[in-house]
């Protein structure tokens, strides 16, 4: 297949040598490649260094960068170090070069392979001045030579690393793929060949990766590719079609690659096949609907029978006129409705979690608590700004509006329940104070649990389990005899104005 423009595909070597050259683009180091007495590459840190690119002359020469007898008043190719032909393999020679502009620069050569023959990997490092006075270029040269030494050092990490880097792309279980700006491959691993339906990753090198994409998933595609250039994107879920039309979901990440100067010059997704997560989760939801039907059936079938139980206990209450059974008939009437609450607990609880969690305007979610709380009244001081929003379970409407009946069933006459927000050493809260008799020492944490209190000991249960969803935490602070104070404390982030 052809593709791009080439005549052939991209082979696996030919990925090394992409790797390999993009590290040592990255490579804070002046880098160059000779070969046949000629640049075959030099990296951007190099040409800077230099002041041009002997790269793109009509001879590439080496030699174009020796110094010339005469200038400084010293300094030949031999003396150098070069001899009179610089085209042989070099191994850790030192030697003097010249900037376009006249500035002295020392490099260091060693023998390397390239494209499968012998060539020299060439460090080029800029030096502020011409040799110290009365040392000659032999002498400095060889007073450089350790300071650059580490330079070749460093560059045999890189190889190092792009030997890593291969092995990892090649190993990875995810799909790697890497593109110029304009979307077409570069490089990509097997994992995505054959995710895509090819034997051969060169075969995909030249298409533009958006033509993998669903057509519902592509306008999310390159509306994404656009927000890459502001910070990496992801996880993010697309779906692919395959050379024989198959669907697949994918997960994505994906990023710039910037050279060391911050120019662009491509991107890189890191892809995961959700398939078998997708159908984990479609099992999962399935089973979740079956039981939600079950408990809902069932739950329907206590209540009618809850019922029947409470219209024969008092047909019985009135055919037997002995009071002494009035502890015993209260305590069946009790057992019931405790009974009808435990049932309700499960209804409300099932429901926690079942929509993803979003943003909620507070101020007018304590505005619908306060008005849909019908059975006493309460007067409600709602101080939180407008338009502030908190990242919650939906079902956070239940959690104030259980908040207030806490506040009327254990207070007396007319409560009065405030909503504010407080910051309080980086920390953002939500808090709900009432003027009730407030909650003894022993008790502030065992109020959360399932089935305190004289009531049906489940509202405060229910609103740690729907703040926990996403990472609110609640407590009681308040001093007993001075009325209740619950602190909602929210994770950074969790809390946002809302635009406009």
């Amino acid at each position: 297949m052809r593709t791009g423009g080439r005549d052939e595909p991209c082979r696996p070597e030919e990925i090394s040598e992409s790797l390999g050259r993009y590290l040592l683009d990255c490579a804070p180091i002046g880098l160059g490649v000779v070969q046949d007495d000629r640049f075959v590459y030099l990296n951007d840190h190099a040409k800077r260094v230099i002041g041009h690119d002997p790269t793109e002359l009509s001879a590439p020469s080496l030699r174009v960068l020796v110094p010339l007898p005469g200038r400084n008043g010293e300094g030949t190719a031999g003396e150098a170090g070069l001899e009179q032909d610089p085209s042989p393999p070099m191994e850790r020679h030192v030697f003097p070069v010249w900037s376009r502009d006249g500035r002295w620069m020392i490099t260091s050569a060693k023998t390397i392979e390239f494209n499968n023959k012998p060539a020299s990997l060439v460090t080029i490092q800029g030096v502020d001045g011409p040799p110290a006075p009365g040392e000659s270029l032999q002498v400095s040269c060889k007073r450089l030579a350790e300071s650059n030494r580490h330079l070749l050092e460093r560059f045999a990490s890189v190889q190092e690393s792009e030997a890593l880097l291969k092995g990892m792309i090649v190993a990875s279980p995810d799909i790697i793929a890497m593109t110029d700006l304009e979307g077409r491959i570069v490089i990509i691993n097997q994992k995505g060949a054959e995710m895509a339906g090819y034997d051969d990753p060169a075969e995909l090198t030249g298409r533009t990766v958006f033509s993998f994409f669903a057509p519902e998933s592509l306008p999310l595609a390159v509306e994404n590719t656009k927000r890459m250039f502001s910070g990496p994107l992801g996880p993010i879920e697309y779906t692919f079609l395959t050379r024989d039309g198959r669907r697949i979901p994918l997960e994505v990440n994906g990023d710039v690659l910037y050279t060391p100067a911050g120019v662009p010059f491509g991107m890189v997704y890191f892809c995961r096949d959700i398939r078998e997560r997708k159908r984990v989760e479609e099992s999962l939801r399935l089973a979740n609907k079956k039981l939600t039907i079950l408990s809902g059936i069932t739950r329907h079938d206590i209540n009618n029978r809850l019922l029947a139980l409470n219209a024969y206990v008092e047909m019985l209450r009135e055919e037997v006129p002995d009071r002494s059974l009035d502890y015993i008939f209260s305590q069946v009437r009790a057992a019931s409705w405790q009974i009808g609450n435990m049932i309700q607990f499960t209804k409300e609880y099932e429901e926690i979690g079942a929509v993803s969690p979003a943003w909620q305007p507070v101020r007018a979610l304590v505005d619908l608590a306060g008005e849909s709380y019908s059975s006493a009244p309460v007067v409600l001081q709602n101080e939180i700004a407008p338009g502030l929003e908190v990242f919650a379970d939906p079902l956070i409407l239940r959690v104030f509006f259980n908040l207030i009946d806490n506040a009327v069933r254990h207070g007396t006459g007319t409560p009065t329940v405030r909503f504010s927000v407080e910051g309080r050493g980086g920390t953002e809260m939500i808090v709900c104070e009432d003027d009730g008799p407030g909650v003894p020492e022993d008790s502030k944490e065992r109020i959360f649990e399932p089935g305190f209190g004289s009531n049906s000991g489940f509202g405060l249960t229910i609103c740690r389990e729907i703040l926990g969803i996403t990472g609110i935490s609640i407590r009681e602070v308040g001093k007993a005899g001075h009325g209740a104070r619950f602190e909602m404390i929210v994770p950074a982030g969790g809390l946002r104005q809302a635009c406009g």
